[in-house]
């Protein structure tokens, strides 16, 4: 079966897509010229704004904000707000593993908030009116507040960074054990 040159032409241009959704879908390297050298790794011990910024190449948050900077669940599938409108519950997403395939915990949330409370200076302030965080389940942590109805918590809350506890627990500034 002979093809005139309309249709080999068609078929030229869809095998060429082809090829170029296969090349965009492979892995891509993302290049950043950073403001300082990153001496430490370890967001919590150090003040050094270049180890906070190199955490949030690296790690995620509880939730984010989109390209209209709409807050939008990150790691949580769900939360609920407490009658009294001191609690929130975030409920993690099912599936949420780290890097080195173990599944990412309430005790990994509550770790990196207890971390940045205790050890960052401005953590500290920021997390001021945030009582405590306790583990529900698996996938399931309460936050609780010292004032009910304050509306900046729970996003202030939802922009921590939540580190791998496994990973970190007990190693100093490089991550090492």
């Amino acid at each position: 079966m002979r093809m005139n040159g309309k249709w080999s032409w068609r078929l030229g241009v869809a095998a060429a897509g082809m090829v170029a959704l296969s090349a965009a879908a492979q892995a891509q390297t993302l290049k950043a010229a950073m403001h300082s050298d990153l001496k430490i790794i370890d967001p919590i011990w150090t003040t050094a704004l270049i180890a906070t910024d190199h955490a949030y190449l690296i790690y995620d948050t509880l939730f984010s904000t989109d390209e209209k900077l709409a807050i939008k669940p990150q790691m949580v599938d769900k939360w609920t707000l407490s009658d009294d409108k001191k609690t929130w519950t975030f409920t993690l997403r099912d599936g949420l593993e780290w890097h080195d395939g173990k599944p990412v915990t309430a005790d990994d949330v509550i770790f990196s908030f207890d971390a940045f409370k205790q050890y960052d200076p401005m953590f500290s302030a920021y997390y001021k009116h945030v009582v405590k965080a306790e583990k529900l389940g698996d996938r399931e942590v309460k936050f609780t507040f010292d004032m009910p109805g304050n509306r900046e918590l729970p996003q202030i809350v939802g922009q921590l960074t939540v580190l791998p506890k496994h990973w970190w627990e007990g190693t100093d500034a490089q991550g090492r054990k």
